[in-house]
């Protein structure tokens, strides 16, 4: 049951198979899980929105990633049996397993809208339901579906009773019965217009649902004559709830946005709400209750919660060693690795990921950059003039005096002694004696600087706000001013003569060290890191996408990844990316193969939110019930909402003046733009 934030963007429309980003951070995935089910008290599934589906077989203390294709974001799983597992999701996916999970098919669902809900009244006879009214009957076990109902709305959980009495929850509060195992079905009258996203029955006659309106409403229903009527009971949440389940008449559980959790014993009467030890941001979308004992929970950025007490405590499974905001990665060996971000977090690694452990960094700054020009001495520098040093691989690190208050957003050694730093105001800093001391440059112009990187001692770029380049050939002492466009760039990197820089907008590319600038790729879409491995092959992330070329920017390929922020890669292969809510990610095969997008997934390009700029509010073109986010220029999220309705407006008069990416996500599609706050 399992409605959440699916992360779906496209250049272009690949049809190629998925690829292999192994989770570092957290574990076992810090993908967004969307739904659970078990067959027993041992055997359980998992899945999550980026179509990655997890097994446990010792009641969800360990869970192990199975062999199936990541094509689609996957929205619910059932374990009919202790062989056959069916899922669901994006496109009209249809996934079934014979053998535990041990290999998958693909079974023709006959639509590509989205697809929330499947359950099994036995062995043969199934259900599936999704968006635009879609129902789907299976009388094979799964191996076939027919469509019996099409229609305008979302329908978001099936539940059946029986062989023959079932129910549907969906959009706008509605409620559909059948006593015919699903030939026909009548609408109930549920008495809310809010959405309703789970209902579950105790038996016969009693049931309940639950739903509401994000920051507006909760809506937690029940009915005592088998959904004849409904009464509204009182939850003391404001939370859009997710999912409702009832080990019996008595002891029931809704989850939801914000780490929510109530729990009930006298059958809805009063709820009391449960800590959970999962992130305060957390949205907990599927709850599974096997008995009055037994209990898991799943949720976003790889949350699982277990309870072996009825609920009166939860453990979270889940491994984390930060659920902060990752900005830079940097491997100076195979095996020795250092990320760095929010509030002065590095980690680092010495066994090529595996372990990653928490450094002390002196500082509660954000850290925007880290490198290292050896093994054991590195440089990480951030807001508000922070440089630190370290000389004994991170053991200690000391803040160093910039002699500058500006925030500071990228750092680059060409040697052990001789290194450069960039940021606001125009500030490029330099270091003749391995960071001892730090020397201003002056170029005479205080725009925002970026980033930086060199291809020699002598040979330099910088990149800045309004297209601004500055490049040296005197290893920094004098710098030449250009203007490559008009749009901020955030990345610049170099392979001998051949550079690309990113920013919003696209890619810009240069064959003559920095001489002429082509476009190469043109739309109006933040893009703010690029790694190249050589001249032809490099990757580029565009605000939680990461995108590969082979041809020099010719052509780019989506690969399937978690949200990141940064790339980094030792070799053709090995590769690493960190991003937002603490993700680290590896992968030993390049980035692995493109991910296959569907037509009613791609990312459209126009307006998403207007006016542009704005002051106080902002006017969504959304069709369908969506998440709308907004992010500062260095990824943090500052502000998160549900919109049931078409064109909804949000209010921004909180958000300081600046430049922030918005980003809208519903079942279909997910679109990002910049706009501007006054």
């Amino acid at each position: 049951m399992k409605k959440l934030i699916i992360f779906i963007l496209s250049i272009s429309a690949l049809t190629i198979n998925a690829q292999d980003w192994q989770w570092q951070n957290p574990k076992p995935t810090g993908s967004t899980f969307t739904c659970v089910d078990f067959f027993d008290n041992n055997t359980g599934y998992a899945a999550t929105s980026s179509g990655e589906i997890y097994k446990t077989v010792n009641g969800g203390e360990d869970w192990v990633p199975l062999n199936a294709e990541k094509n689609h974001s996957i929205s619910d799983i059932c374990a009919v049996n202790a062989s056959i597992v069916v899922a669901v999701g994006g496109g009209g996916c249809i996934l079934k397993s014979i053998n535990g999970g041990s290999s998958w098919t693909n079974q023709t669902s006959g639509t590509n809208v989205f697809l929330n809900d499947v359950c099994f009244i036995n062995e043969s006879t199934g259900f599936i339901v999704g968006a635009q009214s879609a129902v789907l009957k299976t009388e094979n076990g799964g191996d076939t579906w027919d469509i019996i109902n099409t229609g305008i709305d979302i329908f978001w959980k099936i539940f059946f009773v029986n062989e023959n009495l079932g129910f549907i929850c969906g959009s706008g509060g509605i409620l559909l019965r059948t006593t015919d195992g699903g030939s026909m079905w009548s609408n109930q009258n549920s008495g809310t217009t809010d959405d309703l996203y789970s209902i579950c029955f105790v038996n016969e006659n009693i049931g309940f649902a639950c739903g509401g309106k994000f920051s507006i409403s909760t809506v937690v229903l029940k009915t005592t004559d088998s959904g004849a009527t409904w009464q509204k009971l009182t939850c003391n949440t404001t939370e859009l709830l997710y999912d409702i389940v009832f080990a019996d008449e008595n002891v029931g559980f809704v989850t939801g946005f914000r780490n929510t959790i109530f729990k009930t014993i006298n059958g809805g009467t009063t709820w009391t709400q449960q800590p959970s030890p999962a992130a305060a941001y957390s949205t907990l979308t599927d709850i599974y209750i096997d008995n009055l004992n037994l209990g898991i929970i799943v949720g976003s950025c790889g949350t699982i919660l277990k309870t072996t007490n009825a609920g009166e405590t939860w453990n979270l499974i889940t491994i984390s060693i930060t659920d902060k905001s990752l900005k830079s990665v940097y491997f100076p060996s195979s095996d020795i690795g250092y990320v760095a971000g929010s509030n002065g977090i590095i980690l680092k690694t010495s066994n090529g990921g595996s372990l990653w452990t928490l450094q002390s960094s002196s500082t509660t700054n954000d850290l925007e950059s880290i490198n290292f020009p050896s093994v054991n001495t590195g440089f990480a520098v951030g807001k508000n003039g922070t440089i630190l040093r370290t000389e004994n691989g991170g053991q200690n690190w000391i803040v160093s005096s910039s002699g500058v208050l500006p925030d500071l957003h990228s750092v680059f050694f060409v040697s052990e002694q001789t290194g450069f730093i960039c940021g606001d105001g125009g500030t490029i800093l330099k270091t003749e004696n391995g960071g001892l001391n730090w020397s201003i440059v002056e170029y005479g112009e205080p725009s925002k600087l970026f980033s930086i990187c060199f291809t020699d001692q002598n040979t330099g770029y910088v990149t800045g706000q309004l297209g601004l380049l500055l490049k040296t050939t005197d290893g920094g002492s004098t710098w030449i001013k250009s203007h490559v466009s008009d749009r901020d760039y955030y990345s610049v990197c170099f392979i001998e003569e051949t550079g690309y820089l990113v920013g919003f907008g696209g890619v810009m590319k240069s064959i003559n060290s920095g001489v002429d600038w082509n476009t190469i790729f043109n739309d109006d879409k933040l893009y703010y890191n690029a790694f190249f491995t050589s001249k032809n092959k490099g990757f580029l992330i565009a605000f939680g996408f990461l995108y590969r070329t082979v041809d020099g920017g010719s052509s780019w390929q989506l690969l399937d990844n978690p949200s990141a922020t940064s790339v980094y890669f030792i070799d053709q292969n090995v590769g690493y990316l960190v991003g937002s809510d603490g993700t680290i990610a590896k992968t030993i095969n390049g980035g692995g193969d493109p991910l296959s997008i569907s037509e009613n997934e791609l990312l459209t390009d126009h307006t998403i939110a207007y006016p542009n700029p704005a002051a106080d509010f902002l006017i969504l073109d959304n069709e369908l019930p969506c998440h709308v986010s907004l992010y500062t220029m260095s990824g943090e999220r500052v502000f998160e909402k549900y919109c049931p309705d078409k064109n909804s407006t949000i209010n921004i008069k909180i958000l300081t003046n600046g430049i922030y990416l918005i980003k809208i996500v519903d079942k279909i599609s997910a679109r990002s733009s910049k706009i501007i706050k006054l």
